[in-house]
């Protein structure tokens, strides 16, 4: 059975993966390194932390000619 998190946990469980990663991470690596689909929810979460300034989102490249948006710590 798959634990549901509280929005709070969640901002957590994003922000904990994030600060563990030595370079930028997609949305779909969080997504993946917290144990979850990639959803509405999830990326809404990332982007209220970036918002906040806790995540800093920066285009880079994944060397496929395609540009994709990372994530690291801001705060």
């Amino acid at each position: 059975m798959q634990h549901y998190y509280s929005k709070q946990e969640l901002c957590n469980a994003v922000y904990g993966f994030v600060s563990q990663q030595e370079k930028p991470v997609s949305r779909l690596d969080i997504c993946r390194g917290i144990g979850r689909k990639k959803s509405p929810h999830i990326i809404d979460m990332i982007e209220e932390l970036v918002r906040g300034g806790w995540l800093i989102k920066e285009p880079y490249s994944t060397g496929k000619k395609q540009l994709i948006y990372g994530y690291r710590v801001g705060k």
